[in-house]
């Protein structure tokens, strides 16, 4: 379900749906409707961003703009306000990381911990292991702040992984 879910909404095909799922293209058909039968509020928004060829925008506001002369043109405007709005969740947890961590009192500034990537929707972290799981919680709170006061009503999980490199997770 969730290839499925998660392929509607950003555009994908039945033939990559068909791929991804070791399927027929004809039962990718076939679930790709009994999908949209089941989120008709989906497929509408799918049907209004295909038509979309100049710009999307985010929950937040933010803009993205469309090449409409692109064979990307119709998957970009089902991608980008997802990836954006996820970018715009993202931005807004590091102010937030930042922003508690230096007024969250003495014995927080002596845990150092740095910010080495920021991946869209991921926020990679080097930490002293000692303190890893108490930084994991702190952080995951403050992305999930973040995006419950963007995308207001819906609740929100963070996936957070404690690895001892990116590919682990």
């Amino acid at each position: 379900m969730k290839s499925t879910f998660l392929g509607m909404d950003y555009g994908m095909s039945e033939y990559g749906l068909a791929i991804r799922e070791n399927i027929t293209k004809v039962e990718a058909i076939e679930l790709i409707e009994k999908f949209f039968d089941m989120f008709p509020d989906v497929r509408r928004w799918v049907e209004r961003q295909k038509e979309l060829k100049k710009i999307t925008y985010t929950v937040s506001g933010g803009k993205s703009w469309l090449n409409p002369y692109s064979d990307q043109c119709e998957r970009n405007a089902l991608n980008n306000p997802h990836q954006g709005t996820a970018a715009d969740i993202t931005k807004k947890a590091l102010g937030y990381i930042h922003k508690n961590w230096q007024s969250g009192g003495s014995s927080m500034y002596d845990i150092p911990f740095g910010v080495v990537g920021v991946y869209h929707d991921e926020i990679v972290l080097d930490i002293p292991e000692e303190h890893a799981e108490w930084i994991m919680k702190y952080v995951s709170y403050c992305m999930i702040q973040a995006a419950e006061e963007i995308c207001v009503g819906i609740p929100f999980k963070v996936d957070a992984t404690i690895a001892d490199n990116w590919s682990e997770k």
